[in-house]
């Protein structure tokens, strides 16, 4: 008797616990995203969250009941600080990877894009071959970048030998701009068709 009670009661336990992790409300996970690198993450004409990583974060969203995505569009340069001080639980922004990064971060092992980064100039400077020739010169990078990372690394072995101008969140037209009125000599880019 007394085994038959205490199996019907595990079982009723059973049934309680089952149904309370059914009917729980799903956990909400913020999402930093970024709002303006199309076509990966950013904001339509209209305002609205687009591109390639928000379109996987829905269908991933889908699959995962147990939880709700919630996303907050941000710069590029806030969302590792955001996810670093726990503001978000997840940052979406084509984010390289590097030793530094890798120490704070969780990163997916899977990688969707090939980046072949390029010392970019004017046509008419001839005096800039390599990395080499960027001593003495200024380098326009993004705030908290891969390129502004690899070129501090750079710096780090050779006495500081390139001066990093910082931006954020600068537009092509305005890098363009500063090449042509001479306030960087270059900018590292991606080649675009690489991808």
């Amino acid at each position: 008797m007394k085994k038959k009670t205490l199996v019907n009661l595990l079982v009723f336990v059973l049934f309680l616990v089952s149904s309370a992790l059914v009917s729980a409300a799903p956990r909400k996970v913020v999402v930093g995203i970024g709002n303006a690198f199309k076509p990966y993450c950013y904001l339509d004409d209209k305002g609205n969250i687009a591109g390639y990583e928000y379109e996987i974060l829905k269908e991933v969203d889908k699959l995962l009941p147990q939880y709700e995505f919630e996303y907050q569009p941000q710069e590029f340069k806030t969302i590792l600080l955001g996810l670093a001080a726990g503001k978000v639980d997840l940052g979406a922004h084509q984010f390289e990877v590097n030793p530094d990064r890798q120490a704070k971060f969780l990163f997916a092992t899977e990688s969707y894009t090939n980046f072949i980064l390029r010392i970019t100039t004017l046509k008419k400077r001839t005096d800039i071959k390599g990395i080499a020739d960027l001593h003495g010169k200024k380098v326009q990078v993004g705030q908290g970048s891969n390129d502004a990372w690899t070129l501090e690394q750079y710096n780090k072995k050779n006495n500081n030998a390139i001066n990093l101008v910082y931006t954020t969140g600068s537009k092509d037209a305005l890098t363009i701009k500063n090449l042509e009125e001479g306030r960087v000599d270059a900018f590292v880019f991606y080649q675009k068709n690489c991808r």
